[in-house]
């Protein structure tokens, strides 16, 4: 089973993981940004060397919480990736609204790696809000096989157990 979060910059992406990891522990968590921290440095060298790790973490058969934005040439590998494997995809999009995100970003502790000054973040979360509410990444798997996708437009305590119910009963459904 994979678990695919995907959303704006600042959206509530790694807060989400966290809790379904605690729920379930068992998953492996994928984040690009720890691939970031871990094999970036701000140069455009290391932001390819890290993508391509985290895209080689994925594992096909192997239960996986994968978290990014879902876009850009990242998210198409993944949606190529696993769009026609037997396993169980459940897609949760983030679509929370641009100005929680911006105030997100600018109170932000900008300790990631990437190889454009945090400055550019503001405009990229713009871009990355319209192209999430033109359903792209809708679009992106559209004709994938063994998949559901949930758009969470608020994310609060209740929404995310909610999430977490529905994820356990597929989880289970899935290692039985």
């Amino acid at each position: 089973m994979k678990i695919l979060i995907f959303g704006n910059l600042a959206s509530g992406k790694s807060y989400l993981a966290e809790k379904i990891q605690k729920a379930i522990p068992d998953l492996e968590y994928l984040s690009i940004d720890n691939f970031r921290r871990q094999f970036g440095n701000g140069t455009m060298e290391k932001e390819l060397l890290a993508k391509q790790k985290f895209l080689d973490s994925i594992n096909l058969d192997k239960s996986q919480l994968i978290e990014a934005t879902g876009l850009g040439d990242t998210g198409e590998v993944i949606a190529k990736k696993l769009q026609q494997t037997k396993e169980f995809k459940f897609i949760i999009i983030l679509k929370i609204p641009l100005i929680i995100s911006l105030i997100r970003l600018k109170n932000r502790t900008w300790d990631i790696p990437y190889p454009a000054p945090p400055e550019q973040a503001f405009e990229l979360a713009e871009t990355t809000h319209k192209i999430i509410k033109d359903n792209f990444i809708q679009i992106l798997w559209n004709g994938a096989i063994n998949y559901i996708i949930m758009e969470v437009e608020d994310l609060n305590i209740h929404k995310v157990r909610k999430i977490i119910c529905e994820i356990k009963r597929g989880y289970s459904d899935a290692t039985d």
